[in-house]
């Protein structure tokens, strides 16, 4: 098994746990204090370091590869970002790139519940962007990234339900005795944030329609397209850390991955 993005080899333990064992032949981490732990826990395995100089090439093939990829640009505690290119989550296509060249039986990828919720972003998105804003703003809404509003009784967009970038949230809430909140206003650009329609807010999808305001896919999402654009059925699922008895919430998602088999979908070891 190659080991990617290590840290102190949790989710090394968690793989070779579920499969009654397997030996770890090398790690990747960039981190010192991770490093240390890593060596004392696998001497024998070279650290890779830095995912982005691995020549995979020289690795040949791996019968396991397992890592829980940079979830910075995805989770709600960042600025959600999204899945891509040149972003700490957009690690991922280093790890697909791997995936690519070594061919593993075996891929098991670990994220933070926000890969269910934040973007993935490419460049065509980065394109259509300047044109989604010169539309919301030829229609007089709010085509900042993030509304700015500092209304009393204004909650900002459910992170765990909308991407911070998206222009004219539709998850907003308002629970204040203040202005009707279809006069609320983004301080930033003076545009209405949102409207109305029969007492509920209108997301800009619903007000402008067409390809430009449609939302974006997900970063899970990406993550299984490239894992099938590679040749690998996948599954995932989402487990919370008082799944296993630790005393909180805290989602993550996993992903396992095999190379397709003509006709055929199920797991290895599965009839």
């Amino acid at each position: 098994m190659i080991s990617l993005f290590s840290g102190y080899g949790g989710l090394d333990l968690a793989v070779q746990r579920a499969l009654g064992g397997a030996r770890v032949v090398a790690v990747s981490d960039i981190d010192m204090g991770p490093n240390a732990v890593l060596a004392h826990r696998y001497p024998g395995a070279p650290n890779l370091k830095d995912i982005t100089r691995i020549d995979w090439h020289a690795l040949g093939h791996v019968d396991i590869m397992a890592g829980g990829f940079c979830c910075q640009s995805v989770s709600t505690a960042g600025r959600r970002a999204g899945l891509k290119r040149g972003t700490r989550t957009g690690l991922w296509f280093n790890y697909a790139e791997g995936i690519r060249i070594c061919r593993p039986g075996l891929v098991v990828a670990e994220n933070v519940g926000g890969l269910l919720s934040a973007p993935s972003v490419c460049d065509e998105d980065d394109r259509r962007w300047p044109r989604r804003a010169g539309l919301l703003e030829k229609a007089g809404l709010c085509h900042c990234r993030t509304p700015d509003t500092h209304v009393d009784g204004f909650m900002p967009p459910d992170q765990s339900r909308e991407a911070a970038d998206t222009p004219a949230a539709a998850y907003l809430k308002y629970d204040g005795d203040g202005p009707d909140p279809a006069d609320l206003t983004c301080a930033a650009c003076g545009l209405h944030v949102y409207e109305m329609a029969d007492g509920r807010p209108v997301a800009d999808d619903a007000r402008l329609g067409g390809r430009l305001t449609e939302p974006t896919m997900r970063a899970l999402g990406r993550v299984l397209a490239d894992l099938s654009s590679l040749g690998y059925d996948a599954v995932w699922r989402g487990m919370e850390a008082a799944d296993v008895g630790a005393p909180h919430h805290r989602l993550r998602v996993f992903v396992v991955a095999w190379p397709r088999r003509t006709g055929r979908m199920d797991p290895p070891g599965q009839p």
